[in-house]
């Protein structure tokens, strides 16, 4: 499974939930039930589709569990391999199913994580540039310009709610 087809899946939810309006709770079960069968019939990741608790994001969980950036920034740190792979997938060199040395675990979550971003990001309405952020960010990382622990200062879809200033003042 590679990148475009992730960013498919975000299109899908985001088409189905928001640009057409679908404002019943049914109409996302059945949309993140589709994306669930397409997850199953079509690759053999961990990862699966779920509604937030305000029933219009889809979330990703692994397991029961969804992780959040927080989670990542402190798993991948300090690991060149796991996030070559993640930028080198962004950039649809590769595709989910490709380990690359990375111990099953740690390529789980970079599983997820590259399903984060280009699934519920998407679906969130983050385009293109923020990709293009994250991507840069990678290089930085590779580069040794920056590390893992500095996400939420290049990456806007890793800040919570709290952290959003400009989001939360656009509300006030």
């Amino acid at each position: 499974m590679n990148y475009q087809t992730l960013i498919s899946i975000g299109n899908s939810w985001y088409c189905a939930v928001f640009s057409e309006k679908k404002d019943s709770l049914e109409d996302r079960r059945i949309c993140r039930n589709n994306i669930n069968a397409f997850l199953e019939s079509n690759s053999k990741v961990r990862f699966r589709a779920a509604l937030s608790p305000f029933n219009n994001d889809v979330l990703i969980k692994d397991g029961n569990k969804a992780k959040t950036y927080s989670y990542y920034m402190k798993r991948f740190q300090g690991d060149n391999n796991v996030t070559q792979w993640i930028y080198r997938f962004l950039n649809n060199e590769i595709d989910i199913d490709f380990k690359n040395g990375l111990d099953s675990e740690l390529h789980a979550d970079a599983q997820s994580f590259v399903a984060i971003v280009s699934i519920s990001e998407r679906a969130r309405m983050y385009g293109d540039f923020c990709v293009q952020e994250l991507k840069d960010f990678l290089l930085g990382i590779l580069n040794g310009k920056c590390e893992w622990k500095d996400l939420k200062k290049y990456f806007v879809p890793a800040l919570t709610y709290k952290e959003d200033t400009d989001y939360i003042n656009v509300l006030e």
